[in-house]
């Protein structure tokens, strides 16, 4: 989602949605994008026995230099933490503020 907002100069976003298990990246404006591993605009659901949930605002935007924001005017101030659990293991997926980085742990 950064790369694309970077790339394309626009913002763009990923919207986690608990209740569906699922993610989608769309634009600002909520128009949907073409998943780069599906090929498909489609919320991604997550395999059975698996769940995704986030400890924070459950959207994350980037903007076109790479900068996450918790809403469309609020830059992260805080880690964004996504969880990924699954039958063996869970992962934290942690968004930077400022720079956008990613880590997995």
């Amino acid at each position: 989602t950064q790369s694309l907002a970077m790339t394309g100069g626009q913002r763009h976003r990923i919207d986690i949605n608990v209740g569906a298990n699922s993610y989608q990246i769309v634009t600002q404006a909520g128009g949907p994008v073409t998943h780069p591993a599906t090929n498909a605009t489609a919320p991604i659901a997550l395999s059975a026995g698996a769940a995704i949930s986030a400890t924070t605002n459950p959207r994350i935007i980037f903007d076109g230099q790479g900068r996450p924001y918790s809403d469309p005017v609020t830059l992260l101030t805080a880690d964004a933490v996504i969880t990924l659990a699954g039958v063996a293991e869970t992962r934290a997926v942690r968004v930077s503020p400022n720079t956008g980085r990613v880590t997995v742990q």
